[in-house]
């Protein structure tokens, strides 16, 4: 039996979500998941956007993996908190709490990603590994933007995701 649910954000809407599981699900402005909890999966689709987990733990079956899915590839939680934005045929995960494994679709091998670092990455590679976490990436769930060291242009293109398009 698959427990299925669809969940989606509007232009300047943030919302948080209780999963079965105790998970807690964050979509920022703009953004459409798919879930899918099975007896071996608790599975999260990202087809669009931005989402923060705060992944419970998972007493109705303790060896379902909590998995988010995107375009380009498979990130694998390992107890954690962390946040995931799909956009301009990339991936990127930024881990706040534990760590989580990045295996990109079309790349036989994966990396881990620890606590305080991000991974960007393709369908074809990862395309850069360990930065430095931006606090920017767990910031929008208490509804903050922000803009340390940022270009003037690149925090334009951030507020416009925002807005709706004229």
């Amino acid at each position: 039996e698959i427990d299925k649910s669809h969940f989606q954000t509007a232009v300047r809407e943030t919302r948080m979500i209780r999963l079965a599981d105790g998970t807690q699900l964050w979509l920022n402005t703009n953004s459409r998941v798919d879930t899918q909890f099975s007896a071996d999966l608790r599975q999260i689709i990202l087809h669009k956007g931005e989402i923060f987990i705060s992944s419970g733990k998972d007493k109705e079956y303790h060896h379902r993996p909590l998995v988010v899915d995107t375009k380009d590839g498979r990130l694998t939680a390992l107890g954690t908190r962390f946040n995931v934005r799909y956009e301009n045929n990339k991936t990127s995960l930024s881990v706040f709490e534990g760590a989580v494994k990045t295996a990109p679709s079309q790349q036989p091998t994966a990396v881990i990603t620890q606590a305080g670092e991000q991974t960007i990455f393709n369908q074809q590679k990862i395309l850069t590994n360990s930065l430095p976490v931006d606090p920017v990436n767990e910031a929008w769930t208490n509804g903050i933007l922000l803009a340390n060291d940022m270009p003037l242009c690149d925090f334009i293109t951030e507020l416009n995701r925002y807005q709706e398009s004229m």
